[in-house]
C-alpha cells in the first residue's frame, strides 16, 4: 500500500507542480512580451545614471559625464539589452509569482487532480486498483494528503513568507530590480496628541522625511500651532528637525477685536508616535492584501485607539475582512477539490476529457464565488462571518459530491 501511495502522491506533486509553473511562465511571458520597450529603457536608463555617476567621480564635468552616459546607453547592443530586460523582468516577478501561487494553488490543485486519474485510467491502473479490491476512497486518500499538505505550505508562505517580500511586491516597472521600500508621499496623518501631520516625502530606507508639517488644534478644530521643517530624521524616539520653526496663533493685544498674529519659534525636536514603522504600515496599508494576520492585526488597534468616525470603522472592516477571509480562501480551495472528485474518480471508465468539461466550470464557478464572497461586504453581517458565506454554502456542496462517490 506504501508504493501505491507513493505512486499517486508523486503523480500529484508533479502534475499540480507543474501546471503551477506553466501558469508562472505564460503569465511572466505574455508581461515581457507587453512591456519589453519598458523593461529595455529601464536598462538604457540604468547604464546611463552608472556611467555618469562614474564619469563625475573621476573629476569629468557634470555636462560631459552626462554626454558619456548617454553615449554609452546608445550604444548598447541588442543582445545586452534584452538580457537586463530579461533580468529587470526577473527581478519584479519573481516575488509577485510567492504572491500569485496562493491565488494559483487551488486551481492548479484540481487540475493536478484530473490530470492524475487520467493517467490511472490511460494505463488501466485504476482497473486494477479497484480489482484488486481496494475502494476509491483509499485512492483518493494520499490525495487529499496532499492537498492540505500544500494549502498547509501555502497558509505558511502567506503569513511568514509574503510579508518579508510586501517591500518587493510594491515596486513597478519603472523600479525594477531595486530592493528598497523607496519613497512615500501621504496624506494628512493624525497623530495620538491629535495633531495633523503632513508629510510632502519620507524615505522608508534611511527613515528621514523631506517636507514635514505638523498643525495643532483646539477644541473647536481651529489651528493654535504649526510645526514646519524642510528635514527631519527618526532618531530618540521622534523626529530630529533641521530648520525647524513653529508659528503659534495669539491674540493681539494692541488691536481691538478679533485680531491674531503669529508668533515664531525654533523647535528642534518633534514628539509624536508617528514613526517610520507607522509609515511603514501606511505604506503598505493600499496593499494590505501583502501584510501578515500579525501586521493586519496592528493596523486594526492602531485604528480603534482613533475616534470611532465611519471611515475608521470601515478600514477596520476592510482589515478583518482580509484575515478572516484568507482562512475562509483555504477552506473553500479544500472543498473545491472534494466537489470536483466525483468527475475524475469514478468506477467505471470513462473520458477524461469529457469529465474535465464537466468539473471546468464548477472549478471556476466555486472560485469565483470564494473571490467574491472573501471580498465583498454583506450588508448586516459582520465580516468575521461574512468571509466564511462561501465555506458554508460549498459545505453541503462538497458533502453530497463526497457520498456520489460509488466504489
Amino acid at each position: 500500500m506504501r508504493i501505491l501511495d507513493r505512486y499517486i502522491i508523486r503523480l500529484f506533486l508533479s502534475n499540480t507542480l507543474m501546471l503551477l509553473g506553466i501558469l508562472c511562465v505564460v503569465i511572466f511571458a505574455v508581461d515581457f512580451s507587453l512591456n519589453f520597450d519598458n523593461y529595455s529603457a529601464n536598462v538604457r536608463e540604468a547604464t546611463q545614471q552608472a556611467v555618469t555617476a562614474s564619469q563625475v567621480t573621476q573629476g569629468v564635468t557634470e555636462p560631459a559625464a552626462r554626454k558619456a552616459g548617454e553615449l554609452a546607453a546608445s550604444e548598447m547592443g541588442f543582445i545586452r539589452v534584452t538580457a537586463g530586460a530579461i533580468l529587470n523582468a526577473a527581478d519584479l516577478w519573481w516575488p509577485r509569482f510567492v504572491l500569485l501561487a496562493g491565488f494559483l494553488l487551488g486551481p492548479a490543485m484540481v487540475g493536478g487532480l484530473g490530470f492524475t486519474c487520467a493517467q490511472l485510467v490511460k494505463q488501466r491502473e485504476l482497473i486494477a486498483i479497484l480489482a484488486s479490491g481496494i475502494s476509491l476512497w483509499r485512492v483518493a486518500r494520499p490525495i487529499l494528503i496532499c492537498a492540505l499538505c500544500l494549502l498547509t505550505l501555502q497558509a505558511a508562505n502567506r503569513e511568514l513568507l509574503v510579508p518579508k517580500l510586501a517591500p518587493l511586491l510594491t515596486r513597478d516597472k519603472t523600479t525594477a530590480g531595486k530592493n528598497e521600500l523607496g519613497r512615500l508621499e501621504s496624506d494628512f496623518i493624525r497623530d495620538a496628541q491629535g495633531r495633523l501631520v503632513y508629510i510632502r516625502r519620507a524615505n522608508l530606507d534611511t527613515n528621514v522625511i523631506e517636507g514635514l508639517w505638523a498643525y495643532e488644534r483646539d477644541a473647536s478644530g481651529l489651528m493654535t500651532r504649526r510645526i514646519s521643517a524642510p528635514t527631519a530624521a527618526y532618531g530618540d524616539g521622534g523626529w530630529k528637525l533641521e530648520g525647524g520653526k513653529a508659528l503659534s496663533r495669539q491674540l493681539s493685544e494692541e488691536d481691538v477685536g478679533p485680531g491674531t498674529r503669529l508668533r515664531q519659534d525654533r523647535v528642534n525636536f518633534l514628539t509624536t508616535d508617528i514613526d517610520p514603522t507607522t509609515l511603514r504600515l501606511r505604506r503598505f496599508e493600499g496593499m494590505a492584501g501583502n501584510l501578515s494576520s500579525k501586521q493586519l492585526a496592528q493596523l486594526e488597534s492602531r485604528y480603534k485607539a482613533l475616534p470611532d468616525t465611519q471611515t475608521n470603522q470601515r478600514r477596520i472592516e476592510t482589515f478583518e475582512r482580509i484575515r478572516f477571509g484568507r482562512i475562509s480562501a483555504l477552506v473553500c480551495s479544500f472543498l473545491s477539490l472534494l466537489i470536483t472528485l466525483p468527475c475524475f474518480l469514478r468506477k467505471e471508465p470513462a473520458n477524461m476529457l469529457t469529465q474535465s468539461l464537466i468539473a471546468s466550470p464548477i472549478t471556476l464557478g466555486a472560485f469565483a464565488f470564494t473571490l467574491v464572497g472573501t471580498t465583498m461586504t454583506v450588508p448586516g453581517l459582520p465580516p468575521i462571518v461574512s468571509v466564511f458565506l462561501p465555506a458554508m454554502m460549498l459545505l453541503p456542496l462538497a458533502i453530497a459530491a463526497v457520498t456520489s462517490v460509488r466504489t
